[in-house]
């Protein structure tokens, strides 16, 4: 019964409000880009990725992986970030973003997938890979633990909707166990590749979590503030408390984002590891630098700690900005990471003929297509869910019903503190019903002859 009716609020369209003006084109938008990228991408089908796209044999991995890098990634740190915060350590400070994350996760990550539908040349293979499972591959836990993840988003989302706190709590455990490993597991794809020294070893899947976290407040931060200008709603202080509490978070994670990049940095340049300086070197000063200096480093980092502490994490608009900026430059992160050690040819070390210079990598039109469909997507998903859903986890109305019964409350354990009164006699309870302008001598006169009655009782 629980289920049945959990099931039917999702489907009970809300509206009590006033939408923006911009609502209905963002929508067009959206949706827009959504089908512009899927007539693209299956184009690309029936043309064949090796004319449309933009990858060699020497860059085998573009745009799209790194932009189904960017949505998993973003889906983890929504699902660790908030929602389990909330329902697994109780922090209730969070509890007004809960339910709208938790839907973020589940779009942010079928966005991914729908991009990387595009990026396979055959992607009904997958069905091969899990009927023909292969246990010692990270690509197919990577995988299953990615669709047990979205069984338990799916079933966590729908529980917040029911109001049911205790199952909410254990599916959102669940899904916090399967993203972690998914996602660590999408980190060891790239960490056990040893011919590419830039992405082997144990930091990737570690660099993959931290970066989560900072992706899941930036877009906590992001979708909230849309979500209050779209239905021209203004912040009440209960928001502005978890805002800033979010910010907060969001300028600590930033910093410890910011001491990943420090260290790897020293140890890629410093310590000029056979293989790693030279793709490092194509990241500080090579192809890449412009994307490294300016929307990694300055926009993904630098810009919004200077933001978040110039305003003391106290301005709405100004933590807005500071997603914005973090969100592109953690975009290019991604980006970034899946192409630089891929332009350094394994033989570049060694000096070896027709290896001497960097392989080039742009991405082509139909490539950029599909991932503004994924984007599109997202948001399309987003916006019909913020109209039709029920994603605010505490409402006006909620607030009232519950100022009204702690009134009640209130006033009925009031009424019971004066009945205790009456029944002790004494002067030290005349003080709660003397009125301000009645002097001491009367107080003590009155004390005298409660007194006198209570002996003449005896």
């Amino acid at each position: 019964m629980d289920i049945a009716r959990s099931i039917a609020t999702v489907y009970k369209a809300r509206t009590p409000y006033e939408y923006s003006k911009a609502y209905n084109p963002l929508v067009a938008i959206s949706a827009l880009l959504f089908l512009v990228g899927v007539i693209v991408g299956l184009y690309g089908f029936l043309k064949g990725h090796h004319a449309v796209f933009n990858v060699t044999r020497q860059v085998p991995l573009g745009i799209l992986l790194s932009t189904y890098v960017f949505f998993v990634v973003s889906s983890t740190g929504c699902c660790l970030l908030i929602p389990f915060l909330v329902h697994a350590f109780r922090i209730t400070i969070f509890e007004p973003f809960a339910r709208r994350i938790v839907f973020l996760a589940l779009a942010t990550i079928f966005s991914g997938f729908v991009v990387l539908l595009f990026e396979l040349e055959h992607p009904l293979k997958m069905v091969w890979n899990y009927i023909t499972p292969n246990l010692l591959s990270n690509i197919w836990w990577m995988g299953t633990l990615y669709i047990l993840y979205i069984i338990a988003m799916l079933c966590e989302f729908i529980s917040l909707l029911g109001r049911n706190i205790k199952y909410a709590a254990i599916f959102g455990f669940c899904g916090a166990v399967f993203g972690v490993t998914a996602h660590s597991n999408l980190g060891g794809v790239f960490a056990t590749l040893i011919a590419r020294p830039y992405w082997h070893g144990p930091f990737i899947p570690i660099y993959f979590i931290a970066s989560a976290f900072v992706s899941g407040a930036a877009i906590t931060i992001f979708f909230t503030y849309i979500s209050y200008k779209l239905r021209r709603k203004p912040f009440d202080q209960r928001i502005e408390r978890s805002m800033v509490a979010v910010a907060r978070l969001f300028g600590v994670l930033l910093f410890i984002l910011l001491f990943f990049y420090w260290w790897e940095m020293v140890i890629g340049y410093f310590g000029s590891p056979h293989g790693k300086f030279e793709s490092m070197m194509a990241l500080i000063s090579g192809p890449l630098r412009v994307n490294f200096w300016f929307f990694e480093v300055f926009l993904g980092m630098i810009l919004p700690i200077l933001i978040l502490g110039f305003t003391n994490a106290q301005n709405i608009k100004a933590m807005f900005w500071a997603s914005v900026s973090c969100i592109v430059g953690i975009f290019f992160m991604r980006y970034d990471l899946v192409v630089i050690d891929q332009l350094v040819p394994v033989w570049h070390s060694i000096g070896a003929v027709g290896y001497e210079t960097y392989a080039s990598y742009v991405p082509s039109i139909v490539e950029i297509a599909i991932v503004g469909g994924g984007f599109g997507f997202c948001m399309l998903l987003y916006l019909l869910a913020e109209r039709f859903l029920d994603l605010d986890e505490v409402h006006d109305e909620d607030i009232n019903e519950l100022a009204e019964e702690e009134a009640k409350v209130l006033a009925w354990a009031e009424e019971e503190s004066s009945k205790k009164r009456e029944k002790i006699r004494g002067p030290w309870q005349l003080s709660p019903r003397m009125k301000p302008y009645e002097s001491k001598r009367f107080k003590l006169d009155r004390a005298r002859e409660i007194l006198e009655g209570n002996e003449k009782e005896e």
